[in-house]
């Protein structure tokens, strides 16, 4: 059974995930690295692609831990201007739509998106919304790198803290074109150096935990 094939037989039904595998270099290299890895062979997974699979599942949940904390402190202050509005679907929506933002900028930070990247979002995506936000995700992967954009998003201080943690974590800092994204991402989001050093190591002993 070639590459190719082992791939098709183990993906998705889902039309457009088998489309990514059929795409996608990336892709068919992860899935023959998943089965040399039975034979402790992980060489290949490690060289093509610097997100495997458990750590696209943490940077995941580390992003939907981040969103249910936004989305709290968004709604509690809403609240308090608003108290007779109850809905707080766009809020909802709008708070997802900045990670997921950040998410797809990070990910095209050396000029190009890989699987692994992909499915981080994605994962999100699935975990937090049912609305269809293709647009969204088509403008995100297509327009120019604005972080002043991705800042004036922001509510609260400490959201830029989340924003830059999970970027890190998506990011292999021995590349030069990705370190100089967070260089500049911290620049923009206000953080000092010293701390965007510290965020550093915690984003990458975070992830060499797993």
């Amino acid at each position: 059974m070639t590459v190719s094939e082992y791939s098709i037989t183990n993906a998705s039904e889902n039309r457009q995930e088998v489309k990514a595998y059929l795409d996608n270099k990336f892709s068919l290299l992860r899935v023959y690295a998943k089965r040399k890895n039975d034979d402790k062979d992980v060489t290949i997974q490690r060289s093509c692609e610097y997100i495997t699979d458990i750590k696209s599942e943490a940077i995941t949940l580390y992003a939907v831990s981040v969103f249910k904390k936004w989305r709290a402190r968004r709604i509690s202050q809403f609240k308090a201007e608003n108290p007779n509005v109850k809905s707080y679907k766009s809020l909802h929506i709008d708070t997802a739509l900045l990670l997921i933002q950040a998410m797809i900028y990070a990910s095209r930070a050396d000029g190009k998106l890989s699987y692994g990247e992909s499915e981080c979002f994605f994962k999100f995506y699935k975990k937090i919304l049912t609305s269809d936000i293709r647009g969204y995700v088509d403008t995100f992967l297509t327009q120019n790198l604005n972080l002043d954009l991705l800042y004036s998003k922001i509510a609260f201080k400490e959201e830029r803290i989340d924003i830059y943690i999970l970027s890190s974590m998506m990011l292999d800092k021995n590349k030069i074109t990705t370190d100089t994204y967070l260089e500049n991402l911290a620049a923009t989001l206000r953080i000092e150096p010293s701390l965007r050093k510290t965020l550093d190591f915690k984003a990458s002993e975070f992830l060499d935990t797993l």
